[in-house]
């Protein structure tokens, strides 16, 4: 399952916890292996996707960093900010619609594109932040993000390993079952989202892979 370059493992190792429990798969389904994990120190799971797609990095990324799209298909994200401090290095609050009673969720993240051209790989890692240009707001809970990562990797056909690993804490007094549900199902959601919609929109291919 984790047919990875030693690149990719390097990649994923570098935001990874100390002592790692193993990926128990979950579901292979459109394409997508699904699988979970525990996060250290907490009742809820990490979650992770794997997807190859026929779409040039060029044309998947140009989709995934149009930061006015996100809410097209991420899955459950109903609002987007954000504030550059960098190139290719943002802090963002994002907002999840949860069913009624439940409160919405908000993150506040860095995210960091990094670019290593001579492996064919892009990264996107998420980690939550304190910024008070997005202070807490009454009716939102504000979520955990331990440390999450979008590899983006080139394939020798000319298109597209997409694998994702978020460590998502919804916070607040949602039962374990119910966000561990969530979680296991929001890689194989968002990766079917984000290509269906990334190949059926006209995109710029995203400028420092354009030509991959």
């Amino acid at each position: 399952m984790r047919a990875l370059t030693l690149s990719l493992f390097g990649l994923l190792a570098s935001v990874a916890w100390a002592a790692e429990p193993a990926w128990t798969p979950y579901s292979t389904k459109d394409g997508v292996q699904s699988a979970y994990r525990a996060i250290p120190g907490t009742a809820v799971l990490a979650a992770r996707g794997q997807v190859d797609t026929d779409l040039p990095m060029g044309k998947v990324l140009g989709y995934f960093l149009d930061d006015a799209r996100s809410e097209e298909w991420v899955d459950m994200m109903v609002a987007f900010d954000k504030h550059a401090i960098a190139p290719n290095i943002q802090v963002e609050r994002q907002v999840y619609d949860l069913p009624w009673p439940v409160n919405d969720r908000e993150f506040v993240l860095r995210r960091t594109v990094s670019v290593d051209a001579s492996r064919g790989l892009v990264s996107v890692v998420y980690k939550s932040v304190e910024d008070a240009r997005f202070p807490a707001r009454e009716g939102y809970v504000r979520g955990m993000d331990h440390g999450s990562t979008w590899a983006f990797q080139r394939l020798d056909n000319g298109g597209t390993r997409i694998i994702i690993e978020v460590a998502i804490d919804p916070m607040g007094s949602l039962p374990d079952w119910l966000v561990n549900s969530i979680q296991r199902a929001w890689p194989h959601d968002t990766l079917v989202s984000l290509l269906s919609h990334a190949r059926a929109t006209h995109v710029t291919p995203w400028g420092p892979v354009a030509d991959w």
